[in-house]
């Protein structure tokens, strides 16, 4: 069919750079940082424009990078089922939400009613507990998140792996962060409430503690796949059905970037007000490391090879999480104590915002001190153009090679030594006067053609 159809332009064209500092050249150029991308989104046309088009100048993706077969979708219709997985994940943390209300409102009624009764110790062991069970509630509404979101962004048919992995990070990390960090604060009455016993601040230090093992078990101990291979795998009856079982799994970057921020998002929110959540987001994180380094190497395939977009959605999304911590922290220090109570400890998180404006809008890549790495000695070809490099030649292990026939072995090349005995010697122990006849390289067959039509009686004996 693409065969027969009338050619027309794609609007995508390649170029083949020379020299490796010549492409970075040209991708820095026309790279637009923060500050010109706003105005670019304003309509002031900064980016270069072929005619009345603006022309996006991106880094060509690796071959394995592509998914071929996903290229026949359009760019409309890849846009309509991201956002049925936006509408997927959003009813999901609605429900997560509706949840979280609810357990707050039974919370709320059963207290007063035992803080009515002088059960203070009852009230405080049922917030206690319904603490618990709206930390595994969320928990739990994660891993369905985590389920849709992958199954759905499949659905989308990106172009590339590595766009499939940021549309991945950007939905599970919205949707994390959303439900596991923002909702028990959002589902609260008021900020004063926030540290009574079973209040905010009690269920966000049980989800922490939760966040910490659950993912990585189940990140390390695949659950499916152990079931694949030790359920399933012995009944079935072909090799092709049993490779498939024993296959490994994939390794999602999109999942493993999405689960670290919402790691990180927790101790930036809640640290501030209650510091001991620092230290069990700082194990969380020496746990995440462990895990995540041994599903790689021990469980999952290898990844294909990605650019740096899944890095730089991170990055972004970090620099937001910062700012939602710092806007917590203000309100925090100031809705706990009246206005004359102060202390001016407030300051501190609007000297932080104004840093992470500094930051986020001013251009301070244009510093010498603060531009990026330039430096073409390490990761460059030194000049030299790609055409006249050669590139290392792959080791074969012969033990992997297959095994060469009876042919090829008598055409190789080897070294042999040619020595004839002659039998009829005067010595009185009855050894015969060994001749050599040189040392050169030469076929086995036509070593072999050589010794037959040798004159002396005895058949010739080949040394190697």
């Amino acid at each position: 069919r693409t065969r027969t159809e009338e050619r027309r332009p794609t609007g995508a064209a390649f170029i083949i750079f020379e020299t490796e500092k010549g492409r970075r050249d040209c991708l820095r150029a026309h790279t637009l940082n923060s500050c010109q991308a706003l105005v670019q989104q304003l309509g002031f046309a900064i980016a270069p424009r072929l005619g009345h088009v603006t022309l996006t100048v991106t880094a060509a993706p690796e071959p394995s990078d592509v998914y071929w077969e996903n290229l026949e979708v359009a760019p409309n219709e890849v846009r309509k089922r991201s956002g049925l997985t936006l509408i997927v994940a959003a009813a999901l943390v609605g429900v997560s939400a509706g949840l979280l209300a609810l357990f707050t409102q039974r919370k709320n009624r059963e207290i007063a009613r035992l803080e009515a009764r002088s059960e203070s110790q009852a009230a405080v062991a049922y917030a206690q507990g319904i603490s618990i069970v709206a930390a595994c509630v969320v928990t739990g509404v994660n891993a369905l998140l985590r389920i849709a979101v992958q199954r759905l962004t499949v659905y989308e048919r990106r172009d590339t792996r590595t766009e499939y992995e940021e549309s991945l990070f950007v939905k599970l990390s919205l949707a994390y962060v959303l439900n596991q960090s923002l909702l028990i604060i959002l589902v609260s009455h008021s900020p004063t409430s926030w540290f009574v016993d079973g209040g905010v601040y009690a269920q966000a230090f049980f989800i922490v503690l939760a966040n910490s093992v659950v993912p990585e078990f189940f990140k390390v101990f695949r659950i499916d796949t152990l079931f694949q291979r030790y359920a399933i795998a012995p009944f079935v009856k072909s090799q092709a059905k049993l490779d498939e079982l024993w296959e490994p799994p994939e390794a999602s970057m999109g999942e493993f970037y999405a689960g670290l921020l919402k790691t990180v998002a927790l101790g930036l929110l809640y640290g501030p007000a209650m510091p001991v959540i620092y230290f069990v987001t700082a194990g969380a994180l020496c746990i995440t490391y462990g895990a995540t380094k041994y599903a790689l190497l021990r469980v999952c395939k290898q990844p294909p090879s990605l650019n740096e977009g899944v890095s730089e959605r991170f990055r972004e999304a970090l620099s937001y999480v910062v700012l939602a911590g710092v806007v917590l922290q203000f309100t925090v220090l100031t809705t706990r104590r009246p206005r004359g109570q102060r202390d001016g400890a407030e300051v501190w998180p609007t000297i932080a915002f104004v840093l992470w404006a500094l930051y986020k809008f001013v251009p301070v890549g244009l510093l010498p001190c603060c531009a990026k790495y330039t430096d073409t000695k390490s990761n460059d070809t030194n000049g030299a153009p790609f055409s006249s490099l050669r590139g290392a030649d792959k080791y074969l292990c012969p033990i992997s090679q297959p095994v060469p026939s009876i042919v090829e072995a008598q055409a190789r090349p080897v070294r042999v030594r040619l020595v004839v005995e002659d039998g009829g010697g005067d010595g009185g122990d009855g050894g015969g006067a060994h001749t050599a006849l040189g040392l050169q390289e030469v076929s086995l067959s036509s070593v072999r053609e050589s010794a037959d039509g040798l004159p002396s009686a005895p058949p010739a004996s080949l040394q190697p």
